[in-house]
């Protein structure tokens, strides 16, 4: 039997650029100066962990493990304190009685840095809890090596966090876009414009100025702190066959359950589209599961062989199925009425929400849930799950032949691929066709509803293929080497991305295949080394003796080296033209052939920007998404480090490290100044990451 108990208590205060305590300064860089969340945090973690090995016979071993964590988090933004939207800007329906909603109200401006608090989640309490239990049987007969087991795992969430939504916050936002203050070319009789002028980041600064947001809204907690119940159950059996003293396969299968999250002690919320109206969990005649229907098992079998050619030549493959776990407690644990958010937008694009900050944001009003089927205002943001709800799942195959090489190497080579079917993520049911702007929305036409609607659901499809090579020399005679080279592909039309609420580029179903693009962390090219190498120099080395000042001087010197080399990200081409539907995100047009011209700093594209035009109104850019790479990064960090060994017991180690060794320059997507064709400085390079650095240290050690 075995245990382990641990704890870890934290306090941080992360500083805007002009200090927490500075009332203007935190409105103009509310943004953290080293890109955390601006304010002061606190936070304590325990885990405790459990096991115990049982030996039933010489062939049959039975162990266990039981583990719980709990992380608690206290982090807040800075004048949380003072209503500054109420007391000192005097703008009606910021802020409010509750503590988590003082501070600054939000200020997004299109082109510019935002004011007032940069994290509309902020602040947030979290008490968040996870139990975990295994147990597990593992036979040996002849030659078969069974094992067999289940896991269970409940993931629990306490939160008092205004998060959620489209990102309005506790205090009210207020956005201002290029659209509000351009001039209509072409009317339409219902109001709205075919053609509108072309826009500049001025316009949204003017639009500012004048107090006409053409977006505003604010959240509310109606219950506080929120929870969340997520159970996963999984059973799993697996026959690792040695077929011959060559050849050994691997057969098994995973059977896994995911039951509707829930909260404590009631059900979640869930939108329905068919009626506009809210379904509240385990309240009137709503049962806790909220009616939706899902599988009892998912079956996921999984499939490894391996093969020796000769003594020093291994073949091998795999194949296997892994069942998307995403909790969907986490898109469904801010929804109405438990979390309430409007949301406020003009009639037509280039029209303000409200004509003057004066007007402010209207009250937002709890509802009484007792009923389980209400009303939702047309203004409020809701999200739901589909009534019948199927999980996507991931395949995954490899074929690898690996085999040693003279001088104590080893050489492999492979390829790896993945297929992500039907991901889970979210996209918005309130989208309109195109050119038909706010008042094509599919709610608005069914039921006046304005407001954002998410979907979470299985849609999404990415394809991942790679050929993977590798060649390493585990350390001997004072040296390792470890070098990997990958030549890869991720493609997609779905969700995935770098972020876990990412949605669709277009929500627009006809359009969905517009989407299929290369993914964010698509590399072309990735090449990876990494050494050690200890000199051989000093006492018991190649070259030194045993004895003597020098002999010691020279020896006991150790150098490590990481050198990495990989394709730039991919980024999207923006077209400053209005497709002027909801649900879909504009690109420029394509209308000559992709040029790089590798120019650095201001006036020199790494791009030719005659490739791309603004695209016409009412349509989707012909450029593509995700159709542009950054440079291509080259990294080498390099280490020296030698031990002193002092007495028996006491030892003393010299570092010295530079990272970037080379200050080679380094770009990012988020490096260019602007991808947006009508901007002045399309595709000109303006910055870079991670200049040299060089550090040394000593670490005594007794």
């Amino acid at each position: 039997m075995f245990g382990r108990v641990s704890t870890l208590k934290y306090d941080v205060e992360q500083p805007t650029l002009f200090g927490n305590d500075n009332l203007l300064g935190q409105a103009l860089s509310s943004f953290g100066l080293g890109g955390g969340n601006p304010g002061f945090g606190s936070g304590t973690s325990w885990t405790w962990g459990y096991g115990a090995n049982y030996i039933v016979s010489p062939n049959f071993i039975i162990d266990g493990n039981f583990g719980f964590a709990k992380f608690f988090t206290d982090s807040r933004n800075p004048f949380l304190d003072e209503q500054i939207g109420l007391d000192v800007l005097g703008i009606p329906g910021t802020n409010g009685p509750e503590f988590w909603q003082g501070g600054w109200p939000h200020f997004d401006l299109s082109g510019y840095n935002d004011y007032g608090t940069q994290d509309s989640f902020m602040p947030y309490i979290r008490d968040d809890r996870n139990l975990q239990y295994t147990l597990n049987f593992n036979w040996t007969r002849g030659r078969h090596d069974i094992r067999w087991g289940l896991d269970l795992s409940r993931q629990d969430m306490n939160h008092t966090q205004p998060e959620g939504g489209v990102g309005q916050g506790a205090r009210g936002r207020f956005r201002f876009d290029r659209s509000l203050t351009r001039l209509c070319l072409e009317g339409r009789p219902d109001g709205g414009c075919n053609k509108l002028t072309k826009t500049t980041s001025r316009q949204s600064f003017a639009a500012f100025l004048l107090g006409m947001p053409g977006r505003i809204g604010k959240n509310f907690l109606s219950v506080f702190p929120y929870t969340t119940r997520n159970w996963l159950r999984g059973f799993y059996i697996r026959d690792r066959w040695q077929v011959t003293p060559k050849f050994t396969l691997s057969l098994g299968t995973r059977l896994e359950n995911y039951p509707i999250p829930t909260r404590s002690g009631t059900g979640f919320e869930r939108y329905d589209p068919a009626t506009n109206k809210m379904l509240l969990g385990g309240f009137g005649n709503v049962p806790k599961d909220l009616g939706v229907e899902v599988r009892d098992i998912y079956w996921a079998p999984r499939l490894g062989l391996a093969y020796r050619l000769t003594d020093d030549f291994v073949f091998r493959a795999g194949y296997g199925i892994t069942i998307d776990p995403y909790p969907l407690a986490r898109d469904l644990r801010t929804n109405f009425p438990v979390f309430i958010e409007n949301d406020i937008r003009g009639a037509f694009n280039f029209l303000p929400a409200i004509n003057s900050l004066s007007e402010g944001i209207p009250e937002i009003v709890t509802p009484d849930s007792s009923p389980g089927v209400i009303d939702i205002p047309l203004d409020v943001f809701a999200a739901t799950i589909p009534g019948k709800f199927d999980r996507g799942y991931i395949q995954s195959w490899n074929v690898t032949l690996q085999k040693n090489l003279i001088g104590d190497m080893t050489g492999e080579v492979g390829y790896v691929a993945t297929r992500s079917i039907r991901a889970l993520g979210r996209r918005d049911l309130n989208w309109s066709p195109l050119g038909a702007g706010t008042a094509g929305r599919q709610l608005v036409q069914a039921f006046g509803r304005t407001a954002n609607t998410n979907m979470t659901d299985p849609a999404g499809h990415t394809n991942y293929d790679s050929l993977q090579t590798r060649l390493q020399r585990r350390f001997t005679g004072g040296m390792s080497i470890d070098a990997s080279y990958v030549w890869s592909r991720n493609i997609g039309s779905g969700f995935s991305d770098d972020d876990s609420d990412a949605g669709l580029q277009i929500d627009i179903p006809e359009l969905f295949d517009l989407n299929r693009a290369l993914m964010e962390q698509d590399r072309t090219h990735n090449f990876e080394l990494r050494n050690i190498w200890q000199l051989p120099f000093g006492p018991g080395q190649r070259w030194g003796s045993d004895s003597g000042f020098l002999s010691h001087l020279v020896g006991g010197w150790q150098v490590n080296n990481i050198v990495s080399w990989y394709s730039g990200t991919p980024f999207d081409v923006d077209g400053p033209g209005t497709a002027n539907c909801r649900g879909c995100s504009q690109r420029a047009d394509l209308v000559g052939p992709i040029v790089r011209l590798n120019g650095i700093g201001p006036g020199t594209p790494y791009y030719d920007p005659s490739a791309f035009a603004e695209p016409a109104d009412n349509t989707i850019g012909t450029a593509g998404y995700a159709i542009l790479r950054s440079p291509r990064t080259f990294n080498w960090d390099f280490g020296v480090f030698r031990n002193f060994g002092m007495t028996e017991d006491v030892n003393l180690e010299f570092r010295f490290e530079a990272f970037n060794f080379t200050n080679h320059p380094q770009y990012t997507r988020g490096s260019f100044a602007s991808n947006d064709v009508d901007d002045s400085d399309f595709l000109e390079i303006e910055d870079g990451i991670n200049e040299r650095v060089i550090r040394f240290g000593l670490k005594l050690t007794f």
